[in-house]
């Protein structure tokens, strides 16, 4: 009984996605590579990517259509609809509304997205000079 609850437990911890979050307020923004237009369009089109927000530690996941339209959905704020393009090197969403956010009347560009080896995908906040988010999975 004794391992099997052992089993359970570490079971757990390596399942928790808070357990590995990477501090992002560390990140060396140097030691990356800031995507270009069609870069972003060819990383997100299509694909399902998961990830974290770091704001608050909440898990995410996202798919990006070819044809702009975005489905997401996090802990905190639940399912997310909305549309994306591409813009002068930066990824703009236009949301619909959801519990924590007022509907865009206009797309919104303010990420660029860097990387350092296509498996990764770090997401920063143009407005508030900063990483906000890591895209960890994409599929």
């Amino acid at each position: 009984m004794k391992k099997l609850l052992v089993i359970l437990v570490l079971g757990l911890l390596f399942c928790t996605p808070g357990i590995a979050f990477e501090d992002l307020s560390k990140i060396d923004i140097n030691k990356l590579r800031k995507l270009k237009s069609y870069e972003i369009k060819t990383a997100l089109s299509n694909k399902k990517i998961v990830g974290y927000d770091f704001y608050d530690e909440n898990y995410f996941e996202e798919t990006h259509s070819s044809q702009g339209d975005y489905l997401g959905y996090s802990k905190s704020e639940g399912e997310i609809i909305g549309k994306w393009k591409v813009e002068d090197n930066k990824l703009c969403y236009k949301w619909q509304k959801t519990k924590l956010r007022e509907e865009d009347t206009k797309f919104q560009c303010t990420i660029h997205i860097y990387t350092y080896n296509k498996t990764a995908y770090y997401f920063f906040d143009i407005i508030n000079k900063v990483f906000f988010a890591k895209g960890y999975r994409v599929s």
